[in-house]
């Protein structure tokens, strides 16, 4: 089984219950983790059922994909759509989700995914592991899926579409993209979904785009509602698909922020 997630907060959660509460429970299954969440979690007593993979480069985690036998994703909080969802799926994977985990997709439980939040977690984990006819079923109906809904040749012409309906036919077509973190490699989910756009409106020739972004290197969680931020390690190197790409400075904490977090945390 295998689980994908950057040390984003939620994804350390999650790997942190299946090392304490599913592998032990499921000793027949071995756990295959990738990503930065790894890093996160080493110092965590791991039982001999799982595997930390680290970061792999896109070649190496489409072969362990590929033997792999299902993935599961015990997410229980986090924001926006799921990343993993979409690798699973093209992998062509039966998937175990907490409904969180799959929160933004249109997706039916014994159809797409089996439904299970954590007190079920590790019995729905094992019985689909012993169950090929469902594993086959599932994994041919959520690669049937990605292809249908997620393909990016789906989204992208949903979202030429929506720029067009935007911009006059004769105008000069310039985009500026405003986001919080901005690289090639990118270091997370929804910055690898960033890069892939852009990529793909470059290929088109016809879309000036800029980017402004934070200047930043590492995020890190910081009390409940709030991220710390880290200066680059060493030059950014802008791609060359995109135009100008306009740094700035994170503002510098102020004194007070602890106390309005709290204020936050209480509403």
């Amino acid at each position: 089984a295998v689980f994908i997630g950057s040390a984003h907060m939620p994804n350390v959660e999650a790997v942190k219950f299946l090392l304490k509460s599913v592998a032990p429970a499921v000793p027949e299954v071995t756990f295959g983790i990738i990503g930065s969440v790894c890093d996160a979690v080493r110092l965590v007593p791991q039982p001999r059922n799982v595997v930390l993979f680290g970061i792999l480069s896109e070649a190496e985690k489409n072969l362990v994909l590929a033997r792999a036998t299902f993935a599961v994703n015990p997410m229980l909080e986090g924001g926006g759509s799921s990343l993993k969802v979409p690798d699973f799926f093209a992998a062509r994977l039966a998937v175990v989700s907490t409904r969180v985990g799959v929160r933004g997709y249109d997706l039916n439980d014994g159809e797409h995914y089996v439904a299970a939040e954590r007190a079920e977690f590790a019995a729905k984990t094992r019985a689909l592991a012993g169950n090929e006819t469902l594993r086959h079923r599932l994994a041919n109906n959520a690669r049937a899926f990605a292809e249908s809904a997620l393909d990016w040749r789906v989204l992208g012409a949903r979202y030429r579409r929506a720029l067009r309906s935007l911009v006059a036919p004769d105008a000069i077509r310039r985009a500026l993209v405003v986001t919080y973190r901005f690289a090639d490699p990118p270091s997370g989910g929804a910055e690898t979904f960033l890069v892939n756009v852009l990529r793909e409106l470059a290929q088109r020739g016809n879309l000036a785009v800029d980017v402004a972004t934070c200047d930043v290197g590492t995020i890190a969680n910081k009390w409940h509602f709030s991220a710390e931020y880290s200066a680059p390690n060493g030059a950014m190197h802008d791609p060359t698909y995109v135009g100008t790409v306009f740094r700035f400075a994170v503002d510098a904490p102020l004194e007070g922020d602890f106390a309005r977090c709290q204020r936050l945390f209480a509403v």
